[in-house]
């Protein structure tokens, strides 16, 4: 199910009320942009968020979808897998990877094949 965007934002906005501009500018499907003037409005940065956001449910994205799509067994599931703010991703390297370990979410990608292989 894709994330729900204007939920999404009311969320944020509600844990970071700003007094100008809306906190999204677009969401992908593995990507959030925040707009940067509403980061320097209400004087957060995009780790706090994320990392406030790893409790989100997938029944507070809810909102705005028709009750019969809700997949009502999942309600309590955490939306998002991980948070990562872009300063953090662009620091890591592959030589960096084994040392974050395995995953323990079962639903994970199984990545894809080494460098090389």
């Amino acid at each position: 199910m894709p994330l729900d965007m204007e939920e999404l934002a009311d969320h944020i906005a509600g844990e970071y009320p700003g007094k100008l501009f809306a906190p999204i500018r677009f969401v992908g499907p593995s990507e959030i942009f925040f707009d940067p003037r509403w980061l320097v409005d209400v004087g957060v940065r995009p780790e706090e968020i994320a990392a406030g956001l790893g409790g989100y449910r997938y029944g507070e994205n809810v909102a705005h979808v028709p009750a019969g799509v809700v997949l009502r067994d999942r309600l309590d599931r955490p939306l998002f897998a991980g948070l990562f703010a872009d300063a953090f991703l662009e620091q890591i390297s592959l030589a960096s990877l084994p040392s974050y370990g395995e995953t323990t979410y079962p639903e994970a990608d199984p990545g894809v094949a080494s460098v090389g292989d």
